[in-house]
């Protein structure tokens, strides 16, 4: 008879172990197996723990193996500053002070119980690791506890009736547990009780995530097949008052084993042009909602809109899309003359909430707290409902131009709106912080119920140009705002941290009550030079944190951040973005900058929930931006700006950064998370930026557009098409005549993952360009007609992108596999599946050079010397001067060095200053379009 395999898959890529500032290579203890437990192993008061049979440690996660259970650990370090002197400390001095952090150390254990098991299953170690440990722990073990095993593989025999449960590890860390169902048990016996957790859940793709005090345990890719034949087997988990069990089919002959990036992107725009003004919000639904600024009197509002039609100079859009990337609904909002939306936001009940500024009358709403536009330019906030419906509006401000420039709703429903304003009436109310303007232009912030009546507004300024630019409330009772100023006085409050004016502008963060519109406190942020304030945030333990863009040499970065100098390369009136930390009290924790030689300008700000931040803007820096698990790792085009996104832990480190671009200036201006991890990135293109299929728009529609795009900026690849592992359940997918989609993404995560595709092809577009490009493994591509029979397949070795071309003359359906052999996965990396479609027939290529060859401008080029130490030097041998991106990849194929290059025409040489690497190999790429030439290079520095 046959067996059922039952695997749970819990390696450092798939069970993601999330701790305040974890290091999987920091404990004092850390080895890939399970280490015996002879009395070595102590409970906090250190007594002898023998409940624990077998410890797996890694860091700040230790695995205990029980006999009825298993427990994961996780720990949090916090380091704590302790003081050191601030006057005429230098740069190689800081590196004295670290020692004098101290260091605590939390943790928080999840228990995982098996219900109604055998309470004392015989325990097998297997798989001797030849590793040996001694312990000396206290006088009672004069001699200590020596020669003590490490095992690759624990086994828990008949921990239900038939069932068997192993635990594995090897040398790279990697983790798996597995049930081994046998012939005639039922797997409906096992129900795992989890414990300590804070929280359990299941997302959509059925990972289970449980949440405890210093981190959190995920669980992913559940995996069932037959044990003798591999067959995929259907089985998924199931939660029902903590307690974990799964669904699987009943088998009687069988052994069961389980084992357990872009998202999309769309254009929105019409036949004009849409302002670069531009936010974006995600509701309770994880639907992504943009406000923005249009002249386009077509292609903008949906049928039946709130309204339909364009009125004026300038118009107010604002368009909500579907979790797919289709739109929703969208409308016009405006009147006569010029109407400008800045933000938005939503509250828990789908509601939507804009604010900006308007020159025309008539679009307050009957009753509203102010109904007739009151000068030459009136702030103005609009509430629709989840579905597009006005629900009220009103003009706010006096008789001189006033703009409302952001908005945010705290969970009690409370509407918060701050810009700036130029009017000494119609703003602020009596009682609060600054009744009276201060003069050249004040920043304000105003509180307004859910049904828009006015609670109080304030000024908050000195006697020069002041202006608020974010505004967020921590949901504990205060509000802030964040943005840029040039008086220096009237800002900061007594003892603040910053409370002196640093020069030219500064930004400044400010905290109010809301209960009244009193000042708690604010500060300055800045140094000798401009600095700007555009986002602000809070965590759920009431920290803030600010960004924005700054030119300033001090006051910006603290000691060991992440970038602790200003990064510009001589470029006149630069800027790099700058992050910082408070505490609720105003205290800063950290500073820091991020960005390259060029110009970084960032506004957008977002958290999630597990205090990760993110910042998006646009940047010409071609380096000192991207990471190597970037989406895009180079600039497009170093003459015009590339949009950029970057993920900070809460500590200020640096987890991913990258470009995002093409031949034209693009910018991201706002971003936005929702429940369930996925970030949502708002931006203007005046060029092409690659779209996914099956999307809203897939072209710019006029002069420059708003792209909006969804992401995945998890610790893997997280592959929307899955379970696609047969062709009977292939994913479907859309051909594409845009040549610059981005494709699908998608990823090889196991031996046993087999990726299926279909596509439909419809009888004015039957010849199809399939396209395999972004992979770090051998794979290749294979169609089949929908008889099963094998059309063509690639013939491209190694990491160079895959195509087939089929061209054809009738209509159908045909198969996409993406065929690999067991070695060959990689579940952190996606790659990136781009099927495009024509009338008429596609033009093979022709493979020269290790490249895809059309019109080439360079031929060949050549590396000496190989090995190479510091330097590389790239002959180039081109028949005209061509411009593309140098790129070093290590033999994960994980970018290292990236540069934008201009080529002689003819022979040239192009020298590298390499960056300290590892010894080893890697590939050195150049790109032209869609030229690509790799050569292998040895580096021995």
């Amino acid at each position: 008879m046959r067996q059922i395999y039952f695997t749970i898959l819990f390696a450092i890529v798939n069970i993601s172990v999330k701790a305040g500032s974890i290091d999987l290579f920091a404990s004092p203890f850390s080895f890939s197996g399970f280490v015996e437990n002879q009395g070595q192993i102590r409970d906090q008061y250190g007594i002898t723990n023998s409940d624990v049979k077998y410890l797996y440690s890694n860091g700040l996660f230790n695995l205990q193996l029980r006999s009825n259970g298993f427990s994961y650990e996780i720990f949090k370090e916090d380091r704590i500053a302790m003081p050191h002197p601030e006057a005429g400390i230098s740069d190689k001095d800081h590196d004295i002070y670290k020692p004098a952090q101290r260091s605590v150390l939390s943790s928080n254990r999840i228990d995982v119980i098996f219900e109604h098991a055998n309470p004392s299953p015989i325990i097998i170690a297997e798989e001797n690791s030849d590793t040996y440990f001694n312990y000396f722990i206290s006088p009672a073990y004069n001699n200590g506890i020596r020669q003590v095993q490490a095992f690759n593989r624990i086994s828990y025999k008949d921990i239900y009736p038939g069932i068997d449960l192993v635990f594995t590890a090897n040398s790279n860390f990697e983790l798996e547990y597995f049930f081994v169902v046998h012939p005639k048990a039922k797997a409906s016996l096992i129900k795992m009780q989890y414990k300590g957790a804070s929280a359990i859940a299941l997302d959509k793709n059925n990972n289970l995530s449980a949440k405890s005090l210093t981190g959190f345990i995920r669980e992913t890719n559940l995996f069932c097949y037959l044990g003798e034949s591999k067959k995929h087997v259907f089985a998924k988990r199931r939660i029902h008052n903590r307690e974990l069990s799964f669904e699987v089919p009943s088998f009687i002959d069988n052994t069961l084993i389980i084992d357990p990036n872009i998202i999309w992107g769309s254009y929105y725009g019409g036949n004009g042009n849409e302002g670069i003004n531009t936010e974006i919000t995600v509701d309770h639904g994880g639907k992504p909602i943009i406000a923005g600024t249009t002249s386009s009197t077509s292609l903008i509002a949906s049928t039946g809109a709130y309204q339909n039609n364009f009125q004026g100079v300038l118009d107010i859009c604002v368009a909500k899309f579907k979790t797919d990337g289709n739109l929703g609904w969208a409308t016009y909002f405006g009147g006569s003359e010029q109407d400008i939306g800045y933000s938005i936001t939503s509250d828990t009940s789908n509601n939507i909430y804009v604010a900006g500024n308007t020159t025309s009358d008539g679009l307050a709403t009957d009753g509203a707290y102010m109904t007739h536009r009151a000068g030459q330019g009136d702030g103005i906030l609009i509430k629709f409902n989840g579905s597009g419906m006005l629900l009220w509006s009103t003009y706010y401000g006096g008789s001189s131009p006033d703009q409302g420039r952001k908005v945010c709703v705290d969970n009690y429903g409370h509407v918060f709106m701050a810009g700036y304003c130029n009017s000494d009436e119609g703003i602020a109310t009596p009682g609060t912080y600054q009744e009276t303007y201060g003069g050249s232009g004040d920043a304000y912030v105003a509180m307004f119920t859910t049904k828009g009546v006015l609670r109080w507004g304030t000024y908050f300024s000195g006697a020069g140009q002041d202006r608020a630019h974010a505004v967020t409330a921590d949901g504990k009772g205060a509000v802030y705002i964040e943005g840029t100023c040039e008086s220096s006085s009237g800002i900061a409050t007594n003892g603040a941290h910053q409370t002196t004016f640093g020069g030219a502008t500064d930004a400044f963060l400010a905290k109010f009550d809301t209960s009244n519109g009193h000042l708690f406190w604010a500060t300055y942020y800045g140094g000798e030079a401009e600095d700007h304030g555009r986002g602000v945030v809070c965590d759920a333990e009431g920290n803030v944190y600010i960004t924005g863009f700054t030119g300033s040499k001090n006051n910006i970065a603290t000691a060991g951040a992440y970038q602790q100098l200003l990064n510009l390369d001589g470029t006149p009136g630069g800027f790099d973005a700058l992050l910082a930390k408070f505490s609720t009290d105003g205290k800063r924790i950290w500073g820091s900058y991020y960005g390259g030689e060029g110009n970084d300008t960032f506004y957008g700000m977002a958290i999630d929930s597990n205090s990760n931040i993110y910042i998006a803007g646009s940047t010409r820096s071609a380096e000192g931006i991207a990471t190597p698990n970037a989406i895009q790792p180079a600039i497009d085009d170093a003459y015009n700006s590339d949009a950029a996104l970057a993920k900070f832990d809460k500590n200020g480190n640096l987890l991913m950064g990258t470009y995002w671009g093409e031949e034209s200036s693009d910018g991201f201006y706002d971003i936005s998370t929702d429940t369930e991890g996925f970030v949502f990135a708002d931006g203007h293109t005046c060029g092409a930026l690659p779209v996914t299929p099956g999307v809203y728009q897939l072209q710019n529609n006029g002069e420059c557009d708003y792209a909006v795009y969804k992401i995945y900026c998890g610790d893997n690849c997280y592959d929307v098409n899955e379970p696609n592992e047969t062709r009977s359940s292939a994913a479907l997918i859309t051909a594409t005549t845009a040549t610059d989609s981005w494709g699908y993404s998608a990823n090889i995560a196991s031996s046993e993952d087999h990726d299926w595709f279909k596509v439909k092809i419809k009888s004015d577009y039957t010849n199809l360009k399939i396209t395999l490009a972004d992979i770090t493994r051998t794979y290749t591509i294979k169609l089949y007609n929908d008889q099963g029979i094998i059309i063509d397949s690639s013939q491209f070795n190694g990491l160079n992108p895959q195509q087939v071309i089929f061209n054809n003359d009738q209509t159908g359906t045909v198969f996409i596999q993406i065929a690999h052999d067991n070695q060959q996965f990689d579940p952190d990396n996606c790659y990136r599946l781009l099927v495009n479609k024509s009338s008429t027939p596609f033009t093979f290529q022709k493979e020269k050079y290790n490249q895809w060859c059309s019109n080439c401008n360079i031929i060949d080029f050549t590396i000496t010397p190989n090995p190479a130490g510091k330097y590389l030097n790239i002959f180039f041998t081109s028949q005209s001067p061509p411009r593309g991106a140098i790129t070093l990849y290590d033999m994960v194929n994980k970018p290292v060095f990236t540069k934008q290059v201009r080529v002689e025409e003819g022979q040239a040489m192009y020298q590298i200053i390499l960056p300290s690497l590892p010894a080893g190999y890697y590939i050195c790429e150049w790109k032209e379009d869609e030229t690509v030439i790799r050569k292998k290079v040895m580096i021995n520095q």
